[in-house]
């Protein structure tokens, strides 16, 4: 196979000057603008109701390449505004890495896609890859042939080699890509990278092993998905081992599921605590009468979601549904082993519960929205940085749902700017750092007094370079509240609903 050509016509241009893009558009389509794409959704609002089934899959079809289409639009949108960033920082005499993204452009980019700064310049990336290392499937996707799982996982499978192995195997694998499932696309991808450089390989499982870590997201129920990225043998290790202490569990004659007692087991080893005994702080935030009455209003973890009122009250009694004898309605569940903490007689549940300490939160009676928490320089810490953190719940840039990581002011302490609750916010580590860049500026909006005697939160503004602002306030604290505490304005909307 002759890939001295294909090498030649991508050879870097001479200089630092800007990259030539692949047009956005041509003669015969026209200029693609925000509005003739609005255009296009609006037509997709009302489906024509006599199709044929034939038509139908036919258009499914159709949308399919659509929303590939229009994704690769997207990356070469938002690398066209990396490269006036970079364009403009150098017209300014600043020096400009145009290998990685221009400072502030990921938070410009989310802004926009309404995602975390990390995910905009995660796709930012694979936009630079997918022009300047893989055109023959950035052509196909450009196309809708291709989806972006399958560009982002040849990306994947060539990470470390040079950009002439890179063209090589986007040569390789392009002419049947669209007919090959991601995973086959990727496998083939890895396969042709190995053999054209085996120590690059290598290289890149050591850094995949650097970057090993752990993360968790909530998932619905009150949950969180916990994940680890391991190597692969230790990842192996570990599920091997959980797995032969829960069937020694099982044999033994516990009632526990075995994905169950693999479960329990995960965090039994890691906290060295029984399940649902942990020695850490949870702000779990409820109403007075969710804690001690009969309120049925959720409780919420800041930053994760609704935990269900009896949950809720079995945490603050120090139990939890491992220990919990039965479910609500009184059946006995299969998770249910008699005489394990059924009404508290735990001795490890009853210690525990020592360690719970309730904290008075002050919310707006209007919108809900923290205001104020019992407590008493410059650094946001202790309770003013808990009040921060529970009232924003995750970062507060726009389209952003990271955790927070910095809690910072809004208005810059070297410009005067107090270390108040009003001039505090919650981001993520990238946000924080991208208000550094030209052009990124935040200003908080003080709402004045009202008749209930509390201070709104601030809202807080973002302005990007290009002139775009989004305005962000915090959500209510309880955001299954909103109405009089103890009202549920929602369910007396079904039951009028259900009664006319």
């Amino acid at each position: 196979m002759t890939t001295a050509p294909l090498r030649e016509a991508h050879q870097p241009d001479a200089g630092p000057a800007r990259r030539h893009l692949t047009p956005l558009s041509d003669a015969a389509t026209g200029t693609l603008s925000a509005g003739g794409v609005d255009a296009v959704v609006d037509r997709l609002v009302v489906l024509d109701e006599t199709l044929t089934d034939a038509d139908r899959t036919a258009l499914l079809a159709s949308l399919q390449r659509l929303e590939r289409a229009a994704q690769a639009a997207q990356l070469r949108v938002m690398l066209a505004l990396d490269e006036d960033r970079h364009d403009q920082r150098e017209a300014s005499g600043r020096a400009s890495d145009r290998g990685s993204c221009a400072p502030g452009v990921a938070a410009e980019v989310g802004a926009a896609l309404g995602c975390s700064a990390s995910a905009a310049g995660f796709r930012l990336g694979l936009a630079r890859v997918a022009d300047r290392e893989l055109p023959r499937l950035a052509g196909l996707h450009r196309r809708g042939l291709v989806s972006l799982d399958h560009v982002r996982a040849v990306a994947a499978a060539t990470i470390g080699v040079g950009r002439d192995d890179r063209l090589t195997v986007d040569e390789e694998v392009a002419p049947r890509a669209a007919g090959w499932t991601v995973r086959e696309l990727e496998a083939r991808a890895r396969a042709i990278a190995y053999e054209l450089d085996p120590a690059a390989a290598t290289a890149a499982h050591d850094r995949a092993v650097a970057d090993r870590h752990v993360s968790g997201r909530p998932v619905p129920g009150g949950m969180m998905r916990l994940s680890a990225l391991l190597p692969l043998v230790e990842g192996v290790a570990c599920l091997a081992s959980l797995g032969r202490g829960a069937q020694a569990a099982k044999a033994a004659g516990d009632a526990r599921s075995v994905s169950q007692l693999r479960a329990d087991l995960l965090v039994q080893r890691i906290t060295g605590e029984a399940p649902g005994c942990m020695p850490v702080e949870v702000g779990v935030v409820m109403s007075d009468l969710t804690a001690f009455g009969t309120g049925d209003t959720a409780a919420w973890l800041p930053g994760y979601g609704p935990v269900p009122a009896p949950v809720a009250r079995r945490l603050l009694r120090g139990q939890d549904e491992r220990h919990h004898g039965s479910h609500p309605d009184g059946d006995t569940g299969p998770g249910y082993v008699p005489g394990e903490g059924v009404d508290g007689d735990d001795p490890a549940v009853l210690a525990r519960a020592a360690d719970v300490f309730l904290r008075r939160l002050y919310t707006h009676p209007d919108t809900g929205q923290l205001v104020a928490l019992d407590a008493r320089g410059r650094t946001f810490d202790g309770a003013l940085r808990r009040l921060i953190v529970w009232r924003d719940g995750t970062c507060r840039a726009p389209g952003c749902d990271s955790p927070i990581r910095h809690v910072d002011h809004v208005q810059a302490w070297r410009d005067g700017g107090p270390t108040s609750a009003s001039n505090g916010v919650g981001v993520c580590e990238a946000h924080n750092y991208a208000r550094e860049a030209a052009g990124h500026t935040a200003h908080g909006l003080q709402h004045r007094p009202d008749d209930t005697g509390w201070d709104p939160p601030p809202a807080i503004t973002y302005r990007y370079p290009d002139g775009s602002q989004h305005t962000t306030t915090p959500p209510p604290l309880i955001p299954s509240i909103w109405g009089p505490v103890g009202s549920h304005p929602r369910r007396e909307c079904r039951e009028r609903r259900e009664h006319d």
